[in-house]
C-alpha cells in the first residue's frame, strides 16, 4: 500500500468516527430528554412508593382505632354509647377500604408509569401528573379524616356528662 493510500484511510477514518456538530448536538438533545425522562420515572415511582407506604400507616392507625373502640364497647353497658362505638366502627372500616383502594390504584399507577406507552406520550405523562395531584390531595384528605376518627374515638373515652 502507498503512503497516500495509508494517509487516505487514515483522513477517511478519522472523518467517519468523528461526529458532525447537528447529528452530535442531536444526540446531545435525545440524551438529555431520556436523563429527564429517566429522572421523571423515578420521581413518579418514588411519590408512589410513598403514598403506598401512607396509606400502609393510615390502615394501621384505623386499626388501632377500631381496636380502641372494640375494647371501650366490651366495657361499656349504655346501649346509646354502643351505638356511637358501633358507628365509629363503621366509619373505621370504610376508611381502612378508602387506604387498601388507594394503596392498590398507587401500585398500578406505578407499574403504568413504567410503561413505554405513558414515559413516551407528553399528554398521557400531564394527565398523568394530575392525577398524582389528585391523590395527593385525598391522601392529605384521608389523613385528616383519620385524624379526626382518632380525636372522636378518644372523646368517646371519656365519660359522658350524665356518668356513663
Amino acid at each position: 500500500m502507498s503512503k497516500r493510500m495509508i494517509q487516505a484511510l487514515g483522513v477517511a477514518a478519522l472523518i467517519a468516527v468523528t461526529p458532525l456538530p447537528g447529528v452530535a448536538q442531536a444526540r446531545s438533545q435525545a440524551q438529555q430528554q431520556a436523563d429527564q425522562q429517566a429522572r421523571m420515572q423515578q420521581q413518579i415511582s418514588q411519590q408512589m412508593t410513598d403514598m403506598i407506604q401512607h396509606m400502609n400507616r393510615l390502615r394501621d392507625r384505623i386499626q388501632v382505632v377500631d381496636r380502641s373502640l372494640v375494647q371501650q364497647m366490651d366495657r361499656t353497658q349504655d346501649q346509646q354509647r354502643l351505638q356511637e362505638h358501633q358507628a365509629m366502627r363503621e366509619m373505621c372500616g370504610d376508611f381502612g377500604e378508602v387506604a387498601e383502594q388507594m394503596q392498590r390504584n398507587a401500585e398500578r399507577f406505578r407499574e403504568m408509569s413504567q410503561q413505554q406507552l405513558f414515559q413516551r406520550d407528553p399528554e398521557l405523562q400531564r394527565d398523568m401528573d394530575r392525577l398524582r395531584q389528585n391523590w395527593d390531595e385525598m391522601g392529605e384528605q384521608l389523613e385528616e379524616s383519620v385524624q379526626a376518627l382518632e380525636r372522636m374515638q378518644t372523646r368517646l373515652r371519656e365519660p359522658s356528662e350524665d356518668g356513663s
